[in-house]
């Protein structure tokens, strides 16, 4: 074997095994994860009915980034204080524009949070907490500000982020 072979067959080796590695990388950095709907690992946790809920907080602070127009973002960021006085604090969303409490919450939202908005130059987000199955659900549904010649589409509330029963 000449030394040109040697270091060919070594190359092409290397090569094969370096596009396995980039092909894996990507397929575990960019393809959704199919056990969740929103790749989201679910806290599981039983709950009981004695359980009291916790206090969810909204707590809004200045984004470091802009959005397409210039204009400051919003870190939105959900606190979950539970009854044993742990407290989870988890970033629900950075979206455009201002944030704020809204006074009536819907009908399904846990009594122990308020439903609140965040809106800017036509788009705006409503979060809302919600009770699920395995876990307290956070979750967003997106509106758009409608003009006598459009008529903006329908959207469906899509969970973003889960918090656990009980800490």
């Amino acid at each position: 074997m000449t030394p040109k072979k040697f270091f060919l067959y070594r190359a092409v080796g290397f090569a094969i095994i370096l596009i396995v590695a980039l092909g894996i990388f990507v397929w575990k950095a960019y393809m959704p994860n199919t056990n969740s709907s929103v790749g989201i690992q679910s806290p599981v946790q039983q709950h009981t009915e004695n359980t009291k809920p916790p206090v969810f907080v909204w707590k809004f602070e200045k984004a470091s980034t802009m959005n397409l127009d210039g204009l400051p973002e919003t870190n939105v960021f959900l606190e979950a204080i539970y009854s044993n006085g742990e407290t989870e604090r988890e970033l629900i969303d950075t979206t455009p524009g201002g944030c704020n409490e809204l006074p009536d919450s819907d009908e399904d939202s846990v009594e122990s949070s308020m439903d609140m908005q965040c809106y800017s130059a036509g788009l705006g987000y409503h979060f809302k907490v919600t009770k699920g199955e395995m876990s307290y659900q956070v979750k967003r549904k997106t509106f758009e500000e409608a003009s006598p010649e459009y008529d903006p589409p329908k959207y469906e509330y899509e969970v973003v982020a889960l918090f656990p029963f009980s800490k």
